[in-house]
């Protein structure tokens, strides 16, 4: 076939070709209809049918006849209240949005378990995202949710699955976003004992809000608060670590939250790091967020807000309040970082962190063992460590770890407010215009606040003359 065109007085002719266009993926919405969980035909579509139409392109129930397409669906929900499922749902397995009308209006209760109790492991989580690739992530988006009453198993005494199972509310080794959700509630199990006489106990479950590995997470305009992870098991020859981590606990991944709020979570056991938020081995970024009321309880079990192990920590516009530690060893009660320069790096501004509590070690708002810390336009105040151990900021030797200031209060602490642990050599260097109280002696070298004389900096400052933390306004 040829179609003629007409050029001045010459006629051209050109032949038609049919070009094979690019595939097209047909992407469904699936709708919720129905607060059961259940997968019979009755015309009605649970949430556990509409992750299982998504995972597998299938109709997602026969005599409703709904359909998902071939790629990134979406599961919508046309209905509001809870639903109470009595099984962890199906694992996802390709990338999916799932939208809820709002966190106030819809929520999936895994029912703390068989017993209904709280954190006695022997329930199941809500979601989980893997596709069994470790080399390559989808994308999964949770928003308008209230997720609560994950119970994830405790370890098996003496047997290879000994640790508590992680991620209470959602297990993730994918890349996760959560939007304008809630997290609460939700436990993760205690781990095993083992009675052999050169056993090592279990350690328990990571992350009772959220576990995430693999892939990235972020967290924006949402509520994670309330959870707690699982104790260690013990052991013959050495007892089992607790879990990381109860409101978040990440390894290796990114990590951004915004606008959001950890509050009010708790981890248990020997070296459970991270009452709001555990990352090792990848970058964090907050923002614009409230980590709140966080507690670790356990020997070596540091950062009662924060702790961030050989990582990016960047924390901007954020409040870290009321945080502690308890146990020996136990530091750290707002934030722990250890971080070296070959890792990453730590800055902290514009971020009021006060009112932290460690009970039995060092470094009351902030310990770190970080090469640098940047801290810059921040408050430290009203934070308690014991005596000589930092009740602001507490930093080993400044041939390890040095922590840079620049137009901060560090001032208002109970006992001293900086604090250079069993060294001489002063960390901390002053970038100027600094308002800080007292410091630790170092022998030789002075106190540590001998390191602030730089232009604008005042030292000796007992009572900055602050206000109580409020919502003032502003952006």
């Amino acid at each position: 076939m040829c179609r003629t065109y007409k050029a001045g007085t010459h006629l051209i002719y050109k032949l038609l070709r049919i070009e094979q266009l690019e595939e097209r993926r047909m992407l469904a919405v699936i709708t919720v209809d129905s607060l059961l969980d259940n997968t019979t035909n009755d015309g009605l579509i649970t949430v556990r049918e509409a992750i299982i139409a998504a995972n597998h392109d299938a109709i997602a129930d026969a005599t409703e006849g709904g359909q998902s397409g071939d790629g990134a669906d979406t599961i919508e929900f046309a209905v509001t209240g809870t639903i109470a499922i009595d099984s962890q749902l199906p694992t996802i397995t390709e990338a999916i949005t799932i939208t809820g009308p709002g966190q106030d209006l819809l929520t999936i209760d895994a029912g703390d378990g068989d017993d209904g109790e709280f954190a006695t492991g022997d329930g199941w989580r809500i979601f989980q995202m893997f596709d069994g690739n470790t080399t390559s992530e989808f994308d999964v988006v949770l928003s308008g949710l209230t997720l609560t009453g994950g119970d994830t198993p405790r370890g098996i005494d003496d047997s290879p699955q000994i640790n508590g199972q992680g991620g209470g509310a959602i297990g993730s080794l994918e890349n996760l976003t959560v939007i304008e959700s809630t997290i609460t509630g939700n436990a993760t199990g205690d781990g095993g004992n083992s009675t052999a006489p050169f056993g090592i106990g279990g350690t328990g479950g990571h992350g009772a809000g959220i576990f995430a590995a693999y892939g990235n997470l972020v967290v924006i305009t949402s509520t994670i608060t309330g959870n707690q992870t699982g104790a260690n098991g013990t052991g013959g020859l050495q007892d089992g670590r607790g879990g990381q981590g109860a409101g978040i606990a990440a390894f290796g991944i990114d990590v951004v939250v915004t606008d959001s709020v950890i509050s009010g979570n708790h981890t248990l056991g020997h070296s459970a790091y991270g009452g709001g938020l555990s990352n090792a081995y990848g970058n964090t970024t907050i923002t614009g967020s409230t980590i709140s009321g966080n507690t670790t309880e356990g020997d070596f079990s540091t950062g009662g807000g924060i702790a961030a192990r050989f990582v990016t920590l960047l924390v901007t516009g954020s409040v870290i309040n009321n945080n502690s530690t308890a146990g020996n060893g136990a530091g750290g009660g707002g934030i722990f970082t250890r971080t070296f320069a070959d890792q990453g790096t730590v800055n902290v501004t514009n971020t009021t962190i006060s009112g932290n509590r460690v009970d039995q070690d060092e470094g009351g708002g902030i310990l770190t063992q970080s090469d640098p810390i940047h801290i810059v336009a921040s408050t430290i105040t009203g934070n308690t460590a014991r005596i000589n151990r930092g009740s602001g900021i507490a930093t080993f030797s400044g041939s390890v770890s040095t922590v840079k200031l620049y137009g901060s209060i560090v001032a208002g602490n109970t006992n001293e407010d900086l604090a250079v642990l069993n060294a001489t050599i002063n960390a901390f260097d002053s970038q100027g215009y600094n308002i800080v109280g007292t410091g630790n002696d170092l022998g030789a070298s002075g106190n540590a606040s001998d390191a602030f004389n730089a232009p604008g900096d005042q030292t000796g400052v007992t009572n900055p003359q602050l206000g109580l933390l409020a919502d003032n306004g502003g952006p």
